[in-house]
């Protein structure tokens, strides 16, 4: 595991800590208030002189957690995988010189380039025009698989597939969590 993935894996358990501490002590007002046979729903608050929505407040809470870990990853991404990225794409070019004995110095630079980015992002056969990607849309063409086939986009991009069908479980089930 990289120094990327421990300080974002530090930092997701750090927030999650937070916003536990405060997800259970409202789970246990809300228990409390049931228990005496109130509404949590509209339970008057005597500090805040007005009523208070202890579901909505436990709802919003489970949002933050999500927003703020993702909104941390997404700084991490940014800021963390970035710097390594620059460094990959920099040890990639010279190897590249070094294996075609310097030939992709003087060929234009799209003959020989290999896009780290693309890589990291998962798509190891290039960006959206590359010539597998050409194919790969040919080959939907003859199939028959239009731009919003469930199946192709799950061939497109399994994982983003996989978070949309995970938060739509998640949703059905009530979970206020998303990925």
């Amino acid at each position: 595991m990289g120094k990327c993935d421990e300080a974002k894996n530090r930092g997701v358990e750090k927030i999650s800590k937070g916003f536990d501490v405060l997800i259970e002590g409202a789970a246990l007002n809300i228990a409390e208030l049931k228990k005496r046979k109130l509404n949590p729903e509209k339970h008057y608050d005597t500090s805040l002189k007005k009523d208070f929505n202890w579901v909505k407040y436990l709802e919003d809470l489970g949002s933050e957690k999500a927003k703020a870990i993702l909104d941390f990853i997404n700084y991490i991404q940014n800021e963390c995988y970035e710097a390594h990225e620059a460094v990959l794409q920099v040890a990639t070019d010279k190897a590249i010189v070094y294996y075609t004995n310097g030939l992709s110095e003087v060929l234009p630079k799209h003959f020989t380039h290999i896009d780290v980015r693309k890589i990291l992002e998962g798509k190891p056969l290039g960006g959206d025009n590359s010539i597998f990607n050409e194919v790969k849309r040919e080959v939907y063409k003859v199939v028959g698989w239009g731009e919003n086939n469930d199946l192709r986009k799950t061939f497109d991009d399994p994982v983003d597939t996989a978070k949309k069908v995970t938060n739509d479980i998640f949703k059905a089930a009530g979970i206020p969590i998303r990925l």
